[in-house]
């Protein structure tokens, strides 16, 4: 599955309604930048084309339905929540604000750059001579200036190898690049460090891919182009950092530090005996809120720091720490202090920019407003799909009928062996989707990421596929073989690979009660999921949504499977769309539910 680091944006010149729900209408742009930023099992074959945009249509749908419920039942005023919903708009302020006085004023300085990179070769081949004494490097520099032939140097064993060394732009710093890139064949250059040796480079041949188009010359052009735009913006972004933080002087309280550290440090020792020896440890969402249960209430909301016009409590720290990646490699006190310690100096610097952003007005622009909307309603019908997954109860009763009338002592549903990693950021879960474009196997990179104890990651025996709650709904639609993700899991981002799939397994050996646990999982699951099809048809029945499937059938998509990635200003990255599995069970539902209405 392709990995992009950039985020896609699919051009319409118009909002057209493809749905109207009540007030809120999906327009063709908003589905297709949410479609296009997706991934979809068996996007790649057309023929699923009509069926994949009809069923992500309602999906959309669902999310909009369950979010406005969300909104109506004040979700918005429980405390975490408002947490929550504050992270994002802060996140966007802060991407938004590098925008503004990092982005646009590098715009011209990227274009010379890139201007600079095509005008020369981006590849050369070199000779090189490579030494430990810089001495030796400057004796040998002064004697090719005189006219001693560089393949002199080269048949020396001691000095060189004989081979080449294959170079272009991205790979050394400016000034290095440019003495190499720009000389001309058989040019040379002064002693350079690399590594730990001083190596004197002969150009023995140039390309220049883009001019001459050879093959891949459009790739090698984006390479160049994101290299001259990363490159401008590190130059605006040093000085504009340097500017704001020159005469700020901002200390934490050390007495709340030395209180976290130490409630954290008490939850990590229990969480270490519970799943014993570990490469890292990771404090989840559940374990930091473990810690503010702990933590006197006077001291949570007590002033952590202080910025001009802006004092900052001790629980808004704790806030920002649910969406850092937290992990300990080893778990002592010390260690413990260290890593909160170098965590609040990154939330000093978040809040500076954001109060920046916020002196800006940034809130209100409109793609701030946008993006957060768009993550606000996929936060709410998550939060309302949570809902439900706790209130269903199932009894004893329930449990033996259900075995009785639909397995007659077979079970008939699917049991699936998963492989599965569930790393704890969306950094690892890209170099997982990496790692498995170049074939190593997934159960590797499960024992090399995955944040989950190993035997739970183990793919040797077959589970029900309702074992597997939060990615079932996909899991039921794949072939062995197939692999999907990231998709965003209680404790993470999961990748997961269906190994093998089987039905009809007898069960007459186990007793009720060895079963009884499999099988109120399973129960609970589908009364959980008819629960939500039924309530998502009667807000839509309440609310008279129209779909315009003439509309749908005209919309041009790609068959391109990719995971998106948006890299945010300032530092940090999100999938450029909220990811949402598929829901359009409910659509039955709806449309029973249109034919009784008088």
């Amino acid at each position: 599955m392709p990995l992009l680091t950039t985020a896609f944006l699919f051009a319409q010149s118009e909002k057209i309604p493809l749905a109207e729900i009540g007030n809120q209408v999906i327009s063709v742009e908003e589905f297709l930048y949410r479609y296009e930023l997706t991934p979809q099992l068996f996007r790649e074959q057309k023929r699923t084309a009509p069926v994949l945009k009809q069923e992500f249509l309602y999906t959309l749908i669902a999310e909009k339905l369950l979010a406005e419920f969300g909104e109506a039942n004040l979700l918005d005023t429980i405390e975490i929540v408002k947490q929550t919903l504050n992270n994002f708009k802060e996140l966007f302020i802060k991407d938004a604000l590098y925008d503004l006085v990092v982005a646009e004023k590098a715009k011209h300085n990227a274009d010379s750059l890139l201007g600079f990179y095509l005008s020369n070769s981006s590849a050369v081949k070199c000779n090189y001579i490579k030494t430990k004494n810089y001495d030796e490097a400057e004796r040998i520099f002064s004697l090719l200036e005189k006219g001693v032939p560089f393949d002199f140097f080269v048949s020396d064993s001691a000095l060189s190898s004989g081979d080449t060394l294959a170079l272009t732009f991205g790979q050394f710093n400016d000034a290095i690049e440019n003495e190499i890139l720009t000389l001309p064949v058989n040019g040379f250059t002064r002693p350079i460090l690399l590594e730990d040796d001083w190596y004197i480079l002969c150009v023995a041949s140039k390309y220049y891919p883009i001019i001459e188009k050879l093959p891949g010359w459009e790739s090698e052009y984006k390479r160049l182009r994101k290299l001259a735009k990363e490159r401008a913006e590190s130059s605006f972004y040093k000085n504009y950092m340097s500017d704001l933080f020159k005469n700020l002087n901002v200390r934490a309280n050390g007495k709340l530090l030395k209180a976290l550290a130490d409630e954290t440090f008490n939850v990590l020792e229990i969480k270490k005996q519970s799943l014993g020896e570990q490469k890292k440890y990771y404090l989840e969402t559940s374990d930091l809120a473990l810690i503010t249960k702990k933590i006197n209430h006077e001291l949570l909301n007590q002033t952590y720091f202080k910025l001009p016009n802006d004092s900052v409590l001790l629980k808004d720290f704790i806030n920002f720490l649910r969406f850092e990646n937290l992990a300990f490699n080893k778990i002592d006190s010390q260690n413990v202090l260290d890593i909160l310690n170098g965590k609040t100096r990154k939330f000093i610097e978040h809040k500076v920019l954001v109060n920046e952003g916020y002196k800006l007005g940034l809130e209100n622009s409109q793609s701030v407003k946008e993006k957060y909307n768009m993550w606000k309603q996929n936060y709410f019908y998550q939060l309302v799909l949570s809902e439900f997954a706790d209130s269903a109860e199932v009894s004893d009763e329930e449990i033996k009928l259900y075995y009785n009338q639909m397995y007659k002592n077979k079970l008939k549903s699917k049991e699936v062996k998963v492989a599965e990693v569930v790393t704890a950021n969306l950094v690892d879960a890209e170099k997982v989707l990496n790692e498995l474009e170049d074939n190593i196997d997934i159960q590797e990179l499960a024992i090399k990421y995955s944040i989950r104890p190993q035997e739970k990651v183990a793919y040797d025996e077959f589970k029900p596929i309702s074992a597997y709650v939060e990615i079932s709904s996909i899991l039921d639609r794949m072939k062995p073989g197939e692999i999907y993700g990231p998709v965003r899991v209680d404790d993470g981002y999961s990748i997961f690979k269906l190994i093998d799939v089987r039905e009809d397994s007898t069960f007459d050996s186990k007793a009720f009660a060895e079963i009884k646990k499999e099988y109120d999982n399973e129960l609970r699951h589908l009364k959980m999921k008819d629960r939500i099809n039924k309530f998502i048809a009667k807000l839509a029945v309440d609310n008279k949504i129209t779909v315009n499937e003439d509309l749908l059938k005209t919309v041009r998509t790609t068959t391109h499977n990719s995971v998106v990635f948006q890299l945010l200003g300032f530092g940090g990255k999100i999938t450029a769309v909220p990811l949402i599995a598929p829901n359009s069970e409910w659509v039955e539902h709806w449309l029973n539910s249109l034919k009784v209405i008088p």
